[in-house]
């Protein structure tokens, strides 16, 4: 078994082996590092899933919720590249 220092990983390997799956700001951030580290497949099958809910959570009448979905549309929309 072979034991990395976690201090000597890249951020963004790092990052992506994190088990945060949560349809949260964690969970946008670890897929767009799974995406930059070369699996394409995990981070797309999360997004797909965070861009269902987090329309409907822009749409929702609780202030926390839509301010949230709406600030995480943002940093997805930069990570597509949409910088509108």
């Amino acid at each position: 078994m072979r034991v990395t220092c976690m201090a000597t990983m890249p951020p963004l390997l790092l990052l992506a082996q994190t088990t945060d799956d949560d349809i949260e700001g964690e969970g946008l951030f670890r897929a767009i590092a799974l995406y930059q580290v070369g699996e394409v497949q995990k981070a797309e099958e999360w997004l797909r899933s965070f861009s269902t809910l987090n329309e409907q959570r822009n749409n929702d009448k609780a202030v926390a919720l839509h301010t949230q979905a709406y600030y995480l549309a943002g940093i997805h929309a930069g990570f597509q590249g949409h910088n509108d």
